[in-house]
């Protein structure tokens, strides 16, 4: 997250990334590297699911980042308020995805758990 947020520049030059791909690249690179910690967290609670014998979380939370917000929220942002504003759509979806994956496992462990 750090490199993202610190040197978006250096990274796309990384793949000869012209004038225009830096104008658009480093906003979004950085936009997005804050939602690192939301989509961390979502793989770990799909994967503590896993483990407590429930995959289900781990595919509930990466279809609700990926088809069920991110798509549509990408589609709705790029069509009527521009491209600048299409890499908000990952906070969304990485904070919607992080929220339900956090109270699945919650109750995950309720379940499985006793204190």
């Amino acid at each position: 997250m750090v490199i993202f947020l610190l040197f978006p520049r250096q990274l796309l030059l990384l793949f000869s990334a012209s004038d225009e791909m830096l104008s658009i690249g480093i906003p979004a690179l950085r936009i997005i590297a804050l939602t690192f910690p939301f989509a961390t967290q979502t793989i770990l609670y799909g994967y503590v699911g896993s483990g407590l014998g429930n995959g289900l979380i781990n595919m509930i939370g990466g279809a609700v980042r990926q088809l069920v917000l991110l798509v549509p929220f990408v589609w709705i942002f790029t069509r009527f308020l521009g491209i600048q504003y299409t890499w908000y759509a990952m906070w969304i979806s990485e904070i919607a995805a992080f929220l339900v994956s956090f109270f699945a496992i919650r109750s995950e462990m309720k379940e499985k758990v006793e204190v």
